[in-house]
């Protein structure tokens, strides 16, 4: 016991041990040594918005929430975009939008919108594993 004791004496010593965070130089010459990558090179593509309301559409369509889908098809036949407030129609719109890879911006209080003429950036595992869940 007194050996293992001395062991673990000499290991707590500053000498044998080297602060996993101490770097030699001056502070200036340490600057961006903690920047880590988190991402992994994965296949992106680009979808335009105008697509994932259709798929969001098609989504509200095959859950029987008419009211929706009619509503989310009348702004893409006739606005470039939707705006979106706290009722149950709009949530159940951007529920399908979020579900189908799009992300409505959230505007001023309660209101996000989607803009139909813009572009949103996904993985291409995610945007094949939505289309084979929508259209088999």
């Amino acid at each position: 016991m007194a050996a293992h004791g001395v062991q673990f004496a000499r290991l707590l010593q500053t000498a044998h041990i080297q602060h996993p965070f101490r770097y030699a130089g001056k502070p200036r010459q340490r600057k961006g040594q903690f920047n880590i990558q988190l991402t992994r090179n994965m296949d992106r593509i680009t979808i335009e918005n105008k697509e994932i309301a259709m798929m969001a559409f098609d989504r509200l369509r095959r859950e029987n929430k008419m009211d929706s889908a009619l509503r989310l098809a009348r702004c893409l036949l006739r606005d470039t975009g939707i705006s979106l407030g706290i009722g149950e129609i709009d949530w159940d719109i951007d529920t399908a939008i979020r579900q189908c890879g799009g992300e409505p911006r959230t505007g001023y209080r309660y209101t996000a919108h989607f803009h139909f003429n813009r572009k949103t950036e996904m993985e291409k595992d995610k945007y094949d594993r939505i289309v084979k869940e929508l259209y088999g």
